[in-house]
């Protein structure tokens, strides 16, 4: 596991830590030599996949409390503990996080408890994890290694790019890394002349396999809110079935292609054919009223994959079956833009404003977040507004307004505006203020030697 996603949103910066639960790994027999066992592994990668480096990686076991440590010492090079928090604030406005959790903490611990390794590229060292009650299983290595060559033949830290303001787009970049060194981890397990691609249905087995994981994981794991284990599987589940689509389509020079012009957005991970159509995201960008006193704290992009999981965990609290598809809903995302921000009190709320594909897809994700707020809020007063050119709905509580608005291919919503502001000026402001514009282009780094 590498860390490509440090410089992301925390949920993106642990997805690139953590290792598949099932590949915990542990301590190494008598004698083992983990430079010694990387160099025939090298061999062999570079006989299937095609790719080598011809030097030793610096490799060394460390125990758990170690790891500990060393979490807590990367994440406070990438993020604050006010940015922690900040991000756990916007989690809970949205209904994903309980606020009774201790978001840094739990995601420590839930990480110290199921890595099995991981790659640095900061020291361009591998780690593996002691674990004294398992046997060593030599698929990690192969996992982590193959980040060292992907680091050392592409470089990873331009995949870290724009990532801080981006949740989204660091999602899709690490599904690809973790991806292609899952695919490599399978083939090197498959018999020689075979590819996990020959596997009948694999995309159905792949998944049904994610699925037994939320099931079958560890006791923090299964303790996670939704967000967090849907977030954390994403990378090494969907980013696997992303390669293994190119690579049926053009063998592994396609995926080595994808490396100068990665995904720009979950999206392109979850409908492969939209990277390869090149349907990139767009950009928007809106601003707050001029006299507004409230003050920002929060400003980066959800995508796809975060509106799916919005969907997925309010629709678990209606007493029946949903009457919106989740993934549906959440199919036909073209961008979005999320700000959060306290009042004088220090009341957060949040803003989201995102644009769709078609008139369908946009009616189909209001109607999905229409669904969601009635299911999370069942005793609030819901009233039908007035909308130009859409439709739009409000819910107001004791001292909190949430409202959800359609105009044309944009939807927007804002979650636990305090009563006392007017909505009129915010939702105003924001549509008038509102801009679109293509995402940037990716710039490769040059590996250093």
């Amino acid at each position: 596991m590498n860390r490509n996603a440090l410089a992301s949103p925390l949920w993106a910066l642990f997805a690139a830590l953590l290792l598949a639960p099932s590949l915990a790994i542990a301590s190494p027999p008598p004698g083992h030599d983990l430079v010694v066992k990387q160099q025939h592994i090298r061999a062999e990668i570079a006989a299937f996949r095609g790719l080598s480096i011809d030097h030793d990686i610096p490799s060394e076991f460390m125990p758990p409390e170690a790891l500990r440590q060393v979490l807590l010492h990367k994440l406070a090079e990438e993020m604050s503990d006010q940015e922690i928090a900040d991000e756990a604030t916007v989690l809970q406005v949205l209904g994903l996080l309980d606020a009774r959790i201790d978001y840094k903490s739990f995601m420590v611990d839930l990480l110290t408890s199921e890595i099995a390794g991981f790659y640095d590229d900061d020291t361009k060292s591998l780690f593996v994890v002691e674990r004294p009650t398992e046997d060593f299983d030599q698929v990690v290595l192969v996992h982590e290694l193959f980040h060292a060559i992907q680091d050392h033949l592409f470089g990873l830290e331009s995949f870290r790019a724009g990532g801080k303001e981006n949740a989204d787009l660091m999602a899709a970049r690490t599904a690809f890394i973790e991806g292609d060194a899952m695919a490599v981890m399978l083939d090197y397990e498959m018999p020689s002349g075979t590819s996990f691609t020959d596997i009948p249905g694999f995309a159905r087995f792949i998944r049904a396999s994610a699925s037994q994981a939320m099931v079958m994981g560890g006791d923090i794991f299964q303790q996670a809110p939704l967000v967090l284990r849907e977030s954390l599987l994403f990378p090494y589940i969907e980013g696997l079935v992303f390669l293994a689509t190119l690579k049926e389509m053009g063998g592994w020079p396609a995926v080595d292609a994808v490396y100068s012009d990665p995904p720009m957005s979950t999206e392109q991970i979850l409908h492969p054919e939209r990277y390869l159509d090149r349907d990139h995201p767009t950009l928007i960008r809106f601003i707050a009223p001029a006299t507004s006193t409230s003050k920002p704290f929060y400003d980066n992009v959800s995508g796809e994959l975060a509106f799916l999981i919005y969907f997925k965990q309010h629709q678990s609290l209606l007493s029946q079956k949903p009457a919106i598809d989740a993934k549906g809903a959440a199919t036909g995302w073209g961008g979005d833009r999320v700000h959060a921000y306290r009042d004088a009190e220090g009341n957060a709320f949040v803003v989201m404003l995102s644009t769709w594909d078609s008139l369908e897809d946009a009616t189909e994700a209001f109607a999905a977040t229409d669904e969601a707020l009635n299911a999370r809020f069942p005793a609030a007063l819901r009233q039908r507004r007035h909308s130009n050119a859409g439709e739009a709905m409000q819910w107001t509580l004791k001292d909190r307004i949430y409202y959800l608005e359609r105009r044309g291919t944009m939807v927007l919503t804002i979650e636990g505006l305090p009563a006392s502001m007017p909505l009129t000026t915010w939702r105003e402001s924001i549509w008038h203020s509102h801009t679109q514009e293509p995402y940037p282009a990716f710039t490769a780094s040059v590996p250093q030697p």
